[in-house]
C-alpha cells in the first residue's frame, strides 16, 4: 500500500519504506482501511475524485 499520488522510484526504494510511504497490510488492516475510506467519503461535505481512494492498493495474493 502507498498513498495515492505517491510515485516511488521503485517499490524497493529503501527511503520510501523507512518513511512508511510503502507498507504491507494484513487482511484485517486492509479491511479497516477500506472502511475508513468509505467513512471519509460519506462524512466529507462534498464528493471529490481525490477522496475516492486515499491509498493505492497492490494485491499480492
Amino acid at each position: 500500500m502507498l498513498p495515492s499520488g505517491f510515485i516511488p522510484c521503485s517499490l524497493r526504494c529503501r527511503e520510501a519504506w523507512e518513511r512508511n510511504l510503502i507498507a504491507f497490510a494484513d487482511r484485517e488492516e486492509f479491511k479497516r482501511i477500506l472502511e475508513l475510506e468509505d467513512e471519509l467519503r460519506m462524512k466529507l461535505p462534498h464528493f471529490h475524485l481525490a477522496y475516492d481512494e486515499y491509498f493505492e492498493k497492490i494485491l499480492l495474493d
